[in-house]
């Protein structure tokens, strides 16, 4: 080899240690640098938020202005450092009812993450450190030891049996993940349950209701949905049916209203300035073509007078014609009780009836209404359309990231950037901190805009909710996320590392084949590299822990209504919006949360130091984001917690995905026979989770009351005569309230000057008709001239002059939007003087299937449906002689041979009124008997429901004034009747019962109930 060839090898391996020594230097500074920089800031910005929240209430305690006195947070001081004090006081059973279940399970998960990423801190600051730090030092002599300092407590040098010490380290770490998700799962289920059983969802109608989609023409009206009902034989009455009718542009109509409101108030704002009219008035120009050039200029004030005028009057008509429009395809039905609705939504989930599909009912502002009538055909169209949007989208998104991950590797672009080199030789530490600083920052900002892309596909893919719309994004950015911010980084870096050793060798002038030979190292160097890509990780945790910091103080939210304000200026209706509570949004929190905590597991085995520094962003973000949601934040629509399985099974993913890496890095060292030590995890997390399905997921699901909850059913039987399906399931642009045009209660002077005197103050025509706010506002009502007959008025303009004091939100108006006042969630019209319909005592009653079962066993439409009553053949069992349980939940968890008992019990409350069919045809509980079965309800011949001929139509041949026909063509009894036939009926019901259970012991038929 010639002179020449030996220097240029020389200079080659020169190249490729100088490249090594840098990464090494600026990894660790970097990360010091983050650390310190971010720590400051944070600490900087929660002493700022702790001296402005005083004097800034509004901004930072706007729930405590807007909630109802039972949701309300407690009360704050003024100190300092005061509300510290509610986060660590209040605890969890407390929070139920005031910042809702969905709430609460976030910030569970929060401090379970917490909780595994600090005991993984602990385990490994025990075990792993000490072990890696005294075979590092001791080998540092032996073999060629980096200068990263970092490296003294990874795996990266770690040869021999000492790996074997990070296997323990994974198996450890594996039962306590498991044994915590286990515990928190119990707890969350018992959650559950309260919401289950709270008021706020036994009030509500939607969690007594069912949805039904794709309905087929011969069923689209309430006679066709109620026959639909009858046909499927279900034995829960429903208390009223509604169809879905067509609303053509009307909600388009209203958006395009309020859209102008909202433009003619900016010009508005921005014509009467600080109280004076400008001396311009303002024009626009209109029929212009899409280059904005042609058309003609008009005054703007009167050319969006009369807009909204026009819209109005159109809505108007359109609002009045609404029920001589065609039904849509769908449609909902209530039941009486919550445990109807459930048993029944169990029994057809997942399933079509018809062409149906039949599912628990959403509440009704969570529904997306413009997806529910697509058909089959247009929404597998949509996404196919929409994954392909997606797959384009992550695909260019991928090219700014390649750009932070060559940031992230910005040490190694030194050799071929001279700027770069002449920058790190010039000031190291400047270097350093560019280098740590600028990736995980720019990264997060790339990624502000990707879930609201998400958001808008899934929308269009025909979602039809918009909590499935929390849990496809929840899913879809937390994949995101973890194949671009997870892998991307690790093999951009082995990237780097491939080409350098083939750029020595091409200095070396080896031949082709040699360098190829190079590329069989590629699996060490991808150790290498996801291993050294820890120190990148090492400062992406202190950056997500000032980015919690940072949404409490609401610095971005500020500076962007500071930044509103001066460009285009405040509105009233600006305002309102702006104080109100921001929404949360769970699904984008918790991905990020999920990647955290991917990250910190995957390394915790690998680089110990990373689960440390992520149970200190936990520990931060756990109590920043519970004041946030105590006082700040609220939940668009409660759903109860249903993310909770989607973020365990990514916890379970993520344990899985620790033990992969492990086995590689193990594979690569020890040789992938003795890999398999690390799979045997991977089979038992697999086996937990099935675990985790059979022995919560159907409790998760469905309501199941408890024995004692069963005696005491609440029965609501005014849906019908309320019209309560109509006003609740109704489509929203049917009684959504149009916008007023909002005025500063200074300028209402200037309005005659505006519209050169054609106004009028407090018009009687105009009150009340699109009347948006009460109290504290004046109305102004304009007409066309100043010398209109009063019938002119009806084509005027109104305007609410807000005072200052009256510029946020009333709580009432803000309750009433979100639709948690009384009147939008209540729907009790119970039985009895307590509201409750009390079902006799039934002492004997078999209810232990109902607890091991769960509801809906059994089948609608066969012939051994399990609808029994405890009695002569059944097996005796007693409430009494079941197991103490410390609560429901423990009670649920008994387990005997019986399981039919409870949804006769069930039956029998729902009859037990006064014997109406409320659309579904069924007559009186005691009409009903056993024909062939000794065990069930259903003559298993036929395959119906049968009653006695003697009591046949009884109903219907009651005196005519003894029955009132209600205007959706349901019959109801007089109240006096009622209660005359409620007290017949429960004493015939006390007669039977104890018949059954004393009398006859071997009997094979059903007695026939006492004549009346």
């Amino acid at each position: 080899m010639s002179a020449t060839d030996t220097s240029a090898g020389s200079a080659a391996s020169g190249l490729l240690s100088q490249y090594q020594q840098k990464l090494t230097a600026v990894t660790t500074g970097a990360v010091l640098i983050q650390l310190v920089l971010m720590l400051a800031c944070s600490l900087g910005t929660l002493l700022a938020f702790s001296i402005l929240r005083p004097k800034n209430k509004i901004v930072y305690m706007p729930k405590y202005k807007y909630s109802q006195e039972s949701k309300r947070p407690p009360k704050l001081d003024d100190g300092l450092l005061s509300w510290l004090s509610p986060l660590i006081k209040t605890k969890e059973d407390q929070l139920m009812s005031k910042i809702g279940l969905d709430a609460i399970i976030f910030l569970r998960f929060l401090s379970m993450c917490r909780w595994i990423t600090g005991s993984l801190a602990i385990l490994a600051c025990s075990i792993l450190i000490p072990c890696d730090l005294f075979y590092n030092l001791r080998k540092a002599t032996d073999q060629s030891f980096s200068t990263n300092r970092l490296a003294l407590v990874t795996i990266s040098n770690i040869r021999g049996n000492f790996l074997y010490v990070h296997v323990v380290y994974a198996y450890i770490a594996t039962a306590v993940v498991c044994y915590l998700v286990y515990i928190n799962y119990k707890a969350v289920l018992k959650l559950r349950w309260q919401w289950f059983r709270s008021e706020d969802y036994q009030n509500a109608l939607y969690s007594r209701s069912i949805m039904m989609t794709h309905v087929g023409s011969k069923h689209m009206s309430d006679a066709g949905l109620q026959t639909l009902l009858t046909q499927l034989q279900i034995p829960y009455p429903t208390t009223a049916v509604h169809i879905g009718r067509r609303v053509g542009d009307l909600p388009f109509l209203i958006e395009h209203h309020n859209q102008t409101v909202r433009e003619l108030e900016q010009i508005l704002a921005r014509y009467l300035k600080d109280g004076r009219i400008s001396s311009n008035r303002p024009t626009i120009r209109i029929n212009h073509n899409l280059l904005g050039c042609g058309g003609k200029k008009v005054d703007s004030i009167d050319f969006y007078t009369k807009k909204i005028k026009s819209i109005e009057s159109k809505i108007i008509k359109t609002r009045q014609a609404i029920m001589d429009r065609k039904p849509e395809n769908y449609g909902f039905a209530s039941f009486a009780t919550v445990a109807y609705a459930h048993l029944v939504a169990k029994k057809l989930d997942d399933r079509r009836i018809k062409g149906v599909a039949l599912s628990l009912a959403p509440p009704p502002h969570d529904i997306i209404w413009t997806n529910l009538t697509k058909s089959d055909i247009v929404a597998i169209r949509q996404r196919i359309i929409g994954h392909a949007i997606l797959s384009v989208v992550a695909t260019l998104y991928v090219i700014p990231l390649l750009a932070l991950a060559l940031i992230a590797n910005l040490a190694s672009l030194t050799q071929y950037v001279s700027f770069l080199a002449d920058w790190s030789n010039a000031s190291p530490p400047t270097f350093a901190a560019a280098a740590g600083i600028a990736p995980p920052l720019l990264s997060t900002l790339l990624q502000l805009a990707l879930p609201m892309i998400m958001r808008a596909l899934t929308k269009f893919q025909a979602a039809t909710t918009y909590s499935k719309l929390d849990r496809a994004v929840l899913a879809r950015y937390f994949s995101f996320l973890t194949l671009t911010q997870f892998f991307l980084f690790s093999l951009l870096g082995v990237v780097f590392s491939t080409v350098a050793e083939v750029v020595v060798e091409v200095g070396k002038k080896d031949s082709i084949e040699k360098i190829f030979q190079n590329f069989s190292k590629l699996p060490d160097k991808i150790q290498t590299t996801y291993i050294q890509q820890s120190n990148y990780w090492l400062t992406w945790f202190p950056l997500r822990g000032f980015s919690a910091v940072l949404d409490l103080a609401q610095i971005v939210s500020l500076l962007w209504i500071f930044i509103r304000t001066k460009i285009w200026g405040r509105t009233p209706r600006d305002i309102r919006e702006w104080t109100k509570p921001p929404e949360f949004d769970y699904a984008v929190y918790s991905a990020n949360m999920l990647l955290m905590l991917l990250v910190a597991l995957v390394y915790a085995p690998l680089a110990p130091l990373v689960p440390l520094l992520a149970s200190v962003a936990f520990f931060a973000s756990s109590w920043i984001y519970k004041y946030q949601l105590m006082y700040i934040s609220v939940t668009r629509c409660e759903t109860g917690g249903r993310l909770w399985r989607m973020l365990v099974n990514r916890i379970l993913f993520a344990l899985c995905l620790m033990h992969a890496f492990l086995c590689l890095t193990i594979g690569l060292q020890l040789g992938w026979m003795k890999s398999i030590t690390t799979l045997p995890p991977i089979a038992i997390i697999i086996g937990f989770k099935f675990f985790l399905k059979s022995t919560f997921d159907s409790r998760f699901t469905w309501y199941i009351p408890s024995g004692a909850e069963l005696e005491r059913v609440h029965q609501h039987h005014a849906d019908a005569r309320k019209n309560r399906l109509l006003k609740r399931f109704g489509h929203p642009s049917l009684t959504a309230e149009l916008f007023t045009p909002m005025i500063h209660k200074d300028h209402q002077s200037l309005l005659g000057v505006i519209y050169n005197g054609r106004i009028a103050e407090g018009s009687e025509e105009f009150e009340g008709e699109f009347d948006e706010f009460r109290g504290g506002s004046s109305n102004l009502g304009i007409k066309n001239s100043s010398t209109s007959p009063p019938a002119a008025y009806t084509g005027g303009l109104k305007f609410a002059a807000i005072a200052q004091h009256d510029l946020m939100y009333s709580k009432q108006e803000y309750l009433r939007e979100r639709d948690e006042d009384e009147m939008s969630i209540g729907s009790s019209n119970a039985l009895g003087p307590n509201g409750l319909n009390t079902v006799s005592s039934t002492q004997d009653l078999n209810i232990q299937g109902y607890m091991r079962d769960g509801p809906g066993f059994g089948k609608f439409n066969n012939g051994s449906s399990s609808m029994i009553l405890a009695g002569n053949d059944s097996p005796k069992s007693s409430y009494q002689e079941m197991p103490k349980m410390e609560n429901t939940y423990e009670m649920s968890r008994v387990r005997t041979a019986e399981s039919e008992a409870h949804e006769q019990l069930l039956l029998r409350n729902s009859m037990m009124r006064d014997g109406s069919n409320y659309g579904s045809g069924f007559g009186t509980p005691d009409s009903f008997h056993r024909t062939s079965s000794p065990s069930y309800l259903l003559n298993n011949q036929s395959n119906s429901w049968e009653q006695p001929s003697a009591y046949r139509g009884e109903i219907r041949t009651e005196s005519p004034n003894q029955m009132r026909r209600t205007h959706d063509s349901t019959y109801g009894m007089s109240p006096s009747y009622q209660q005359q036939q409620q007290q017949q009926q429960q004493q015939q019901q006390q007669q039977h019962y104890y018949q059954q259970h004393h009398h006859h012991q071997s009997s094979n038929s059903w007695e026939r109930p006492p004549d009346r």
